[in-house]
């Protein structure tokens, strides 16, 4: 079969597959979208000998998206973990200046966490008793586990 003959029984077939698929499809919104694909279909199938349409390889396409997911993924995941980092933080400061409060002491908390997201040093700034500073002391130690010797008291 010559290349002509064969383009013609191409475009012969695409419009008979072209004009079975308009009439399954009905009148409604679908139907008029499968007039529409049916019709670039048809361009395409019509204009095929002059342009070379190359489609992308699935399996590049869809990793290009699959490492944009693992990208967006892992982000999130940092963000998350940043943020419940400042929520321990803020959480953790707010019950220490409660507890103070309750000695009736008004005091700054300054709180590090270590690479577990746990709190491992205080900073303390305030004019307190030095009773109420061994039971805050005290009570940081045995409550939150910070050591006496990374509490860092401060006038």
């Amino acid at each position: 079969m010559t290349s002509a003959a064969s383009y013609i029984l191409t475009v012969t077939a695409a419009a008979m597959l072209a004009a079975i698929v308009k009439n399954l499809a009905g009148k409604g919104t679908m139907g008029a979208l499968v007039r529409l694909l049916a019709g670039i279909f048809m361009a395409l199938v019509i204009l095929s000998p002059v342009m070379e349409l190359e489609l992308p390889e699935m399996e590049n396409w869809l990793k290009d998206f699959r490492m944009d997911g693992q990208n967006a993924a892992a982000e999130g995941q940092s963000m998350a973990g940043e943020a419940s980092r400042e929520i321990i933080k803020a959480r953790t400061e707010a019950y220490i200046l409660d507890k103070a409060a309750a000695c009736g002491a008004v005091l700054e908390a300054d709180v590090s966490l270590d690479d577990s997201g746990l709190p491992c040093k205080v900073v303390l700034r305030g004019s307190v008793a030095p009773a109420v500073k061994a039971r805050l002391t005290q009570w940081i130690r045995t409550d939150l586990g910070i050591e006496e010797e990374v509490q860092h008291w401060g006038g």
